[in-house]
């Protein structure tokens, strides 16, 4: 699960990052993120079950995909709606290109690129779990929350869906904890809840 997570997080961020910051590049691949982020993740798995074969390379792939396209939505829209005045004072104090991309558009980014790093874990157990429960895999969550469901072991099957809200539930909330004590001033006053 957070192999693929991880891998997200670095392709997601660079690519963000090259798409909001450039225009030729925004304008190039805006149609081809958009037209992907409308896609529910779990309907390209038969795709990617052809690509990668069953089993975990296969969900890993699929993690990748998905949380990677929320990571870098969010990171292009952080770049693109930096502070332009911000960029103009810096510019008039003849800041150079490298200087004004990391002191005013990265500071201006970071909360959409943490949002978007939330986001995205979210996505990812919600895709694992889900993936778990219908691909004949025999481990994992969404294996277990299968099994009680199709053996009637109704008590076990709530366990299973309560541990699970549970992870989710510490996931989203460690993220939202390390993003709140992250940032200070006013990259930390910019609370964009996800």
């Amino acid at each position: 699960m957070f192999s693929g997570y991880f891998f997200a997080i670095l392709l997601g961020i660079p690519l963000g990052i090259m798409v909001g910051y450039w225009e030729k590049a925004y304008n190039s691949l805006e149609f081809v993120i958009e037209f992907f982020r409308g896609f529910p993740a779990t309907s390209l798995f038969p795709l990617f079950m052809l690509a990668f074969g069953i089993g975990d390379g296969a969900k890993i792939a699929i993690v990748i995909f998905s949380c990677s396209l929320v990571i870098t939505i969010n990171t292009l829209y952080g770049v693109r709606n930096s502070s332009k005045t911000r960029q103009m004072v810096a510019e008039t104090m003849k800041a150079n290109k490298a200087y004004i991309f990391a002191r005013v558009i990265l500071p201006d980014a970071l909360p959409y690129i943490t949002a978007g790093l939330r986001t995205a874990l979210s996505l990812t157990l919600i895709i694992v779990v889900i993936l778990e429960m219908f691909i004949g895999t025999d481990r994992g969550l969404g294996h277990l929350i299968y099994s009680a469901h199709m053996t009637y072991q109704i008590p076990e099957m709530y366990a299973m869906i309560i541990i699970t809200g549970l992870i989710g539930y510490g996931l989203n909330k460690g993220s939202f904890d390390w993003r709140r004590k992250s940032f200070t001033g006013e990259e930390g006053n910019k609370e964009i809840r996800s």
